[in-house]
């Protein structure tokens, strides 16, 4: 797993850091705290949900708290940042009068910014708090003032106050708060480093899982690649208008091919209006689907086309190169982090037109060989990620910083 610092603290899926499952001193109580609803689809808690259900497979006593375990009011849009930090306090230490003490309060997004009150359970032992990243608001926020700037989006002034000002604001707090901050890529740990919000030895980068089944699941094709997957949610952050750009100008170009768009989240014809009429006949928009039959869709494409702007990990890049389907993404999120360009799939600046109409033309103009030996890398490159591995490598990690807190 690449590590921008290599001083950063180093707990590859690969290979484990300082401690191993055997020398852990004794399984794990851990607190996940997570600001939505455990119904949502979305990728956090369906990721919560993998992580956790593996944590216990390893012997750790894993428990949750979501936004449905809250009081109404704090569940109330508006009230939910400035209030669900605070009540998180209280509902930790009504969970542990019932349940026992945790060793980990692992906490999500900017809702650790009181996490130093909990450094300690009822019985007054330290604990480790961790402030989980899925994806670093701040980041988030340059990426999406680039698209207002650039006169792409709008945004408003309660906008700008409440995620610009008091949400940035909290995410800081919780990061430079926790004893630990646990996140997905390399850039997110880069930009907390060098603002001095954690000390090398207090950040953990560790990837999300991927299902066993999805390895290796594509089969292999000789004939020219024409069908072409989107796999995103329909906002400006999976670089909805880029997609339309680049398709139109693929379709110029390559009479044959095609583009299905799955996990838009919006009806067919607000999907179909951002492309131009000509070649909304070629644009299949899916209903929402399981995981098995987006899978059978990865089956049934040539290659995965990921225009995000921003991503605080991007799974449908990493589980296409699992699944042997060639992947063309822009350069956010983990795809730097496991896509070797040109080798194990192709890297695009986010937002490159250009870049993204040349690189898939190249791809598709491709021989059989090529793009088996390309998918072939890719496999390899993301062979580790399995919620087995991360979850022992976030154990060992958890251990090991425990340990350093303690101390």
């Amino acid at each position: 797993m690449t590590v921008i610092h290599t001083t950063t603290q180093r707990v590859d899926p690969v290979a484990p850091g300082a401690q191993t499952p055997a020398q852990r001193p004794a399984p794990l109580r851990v607190l996940t705290v997570m600001s939505c609803s455990r119904q949502e689809k979305s990728g956090m808690p369906i990721a919560n949900t993998s992580i956790s259900g593996a944590m216990r497979a390893e012997g750790c006593t894993v428990d949750q708290l979501y936004l449905d375990d809250y009081p109404p009011l704090v569940q109330t849009p508006y009230l939910r940042y400035p209030l669900f930090g605070l009540a998180t306090v209280a509902r930790v230490r009504a969970l542990e009068k019932e349940r026992g003490g945790y060793d980990v309060v692992q906490i999500s997004g900017g809702d650790g910014y009181l996490a130093p009150l909990l450094r300690r359970d009822r019985c007054g032992r330290r604990r480790l708090g961790v402030a989980r990243c899925h994806g670093l608001e701040h980041r988030y926020w340059q990426a999406f003032q680039r698209e207002v700037a650039a006169g792409h989006v709008r945004t408003t002034l309660r906008h700008r106050l409440y995620f610009g000002g008091l949400r940035l604001r909290q995410t800081e707090l919780s990061i430079r708060g926790a004893d630990l901050l646990n996140c997905h890529t390399a850039a997110d740990a880069a930009y907390a480093l060098e603002r001095d919000w954690k000390r090398a030895d207090e950040v953990l980068v560790l990837p999300g899982g991927i299902e066993p089944a999805w390895f290796g699941a594509a089969p292999e094709s000789a004939a020219r690649p024409r069908r072409i997957l989107f796999c995103g949610s329909w906002t400006w952050m999976k670089g909805t208008r880029v997609l339309a750009q680049v398709f139109e100008r693929l379709a110029a170009l390559q009479p044959d091919v095609r583009l299905t768009v799955l996990g838009a989240g919006a009806d067919q014809q607000t999907v179909l209006q951002a492309f131009a009429p000509a070649v909304q006949s070629r644009i299949c928009v899916m209903p929402p689907l399981s995981h098995a039959a987006v899978l059978r869709e990865f089956q049934q494409h040539d290659l995965l086309l990921a225009t995000s702007l921003f991503e605080g990990f991007g799974t449908a890049a990493l589980e296409a190169m699992a699944a042997g389907l060639p992947v063309v993404a822009a350069a956010v999120g983990a795809a730097p982090d496991y896509v070797d360009n040109g080798c194990s799939g192709y890297l695009v600046e986010a937002g490159d037109v250009d870049g993204f109409v040349s690189t898939c033309t190249a791809l598709i103009e491709s021989s059989a060989v090529d793009r088996r030996v390309m998918t072939g890398a890719a496999m390899s490159a993301v062979a580790t990620l399995t919620w087995p591995v991360i979850a022992r490598a976030t154990a060992d990690g958890y251990a090991t910083a425990l340990a350093r807190v303690a101390e």
